[in-house]
């Protein structure tokens, strides 16, 4: 009769072990699906995952970006670039005679629709035969309207001439979280 006791409490804590698994499975699982996105938080800015962008609200307006800013972390700018992207007007050029012409286009209208609210986007191209559009360089950057210059490369960098930030891209997605990242320091998410 003693084993028989022993068997059915060996039963007992086993099968409430087992009910406590699934419930607790079905509770995360459950969480999961009725809790809205917890997002991230990068520089006191709470950004929300959704559609493969990354929604923020950013000095009292509502952004969607490509790329979460921690996830640019790795690209290296040089200390000039916060101070150029502070101007109210910038220039963004770049050559369209490139064969990565569509892709430096992109970039540029990406650039001015996120800054459009805050900055002055001033699109222009290295070279405007048979374009309506300004015809700029590195050389018309001052301190007030700084440039820009977007190009193919292959090899990426960035990096600072006078009054100019030249991001050079070895591919579109590149040239993308490139922009993104100055977009950030443009709005003063990243430093």
């Amino acid at each position: 009769m003693k084993s028989m006791s022993e068997s059915r409490k060996k039963m007992l804590v086993g099968g409430f072990i087992a009910f406590i698994m699934v419930a607790s499975i079905f509770v995360v699982t459950l969480d999961y699906l009725f809790s809205p996105a917890q997002g991230l938080t990068y520089n006191g800015i709470k950004f929300t995952p959704s559609n493969n962008q990354f929604f923020a609200k950013v000095n009292g307006k509502e952004y969607s970006f490509l790329v979460y800013p921690e996830d640019l972390e790795y690209l290296d700018f040089p200390p000039k670039v916060k101070e150029l992207v502070k101007a109210e007007v910038i220039t963004v050029t770049y050559d369209p005679q490139s064969e990565a012409a569509q892709g430096l286009a992109t970039a540029q209208y990406y650039i001015e629709e996120q800054l459009k609210d805050v900055k002055f986007i001033d699109r222009a191209v290295l070279n405007n035969t048979g374009l309506a559009l300004e015809q700029k360089s590195c050389v018309n950057g001052t301190a007030y309207q700084p440039v820009i210059e977007l190009s193919q490369g292959e090899n990426s960098s960035i990096n600072v001439e006078g009054d100019c930030i030249k991001l050079t891209a070895f591919d579109t997605p590149d040239l993308l979280r490139m922009t993104e990242a100055v977009i950030y320091r443009a709005l003063g998410v990243m430093q």
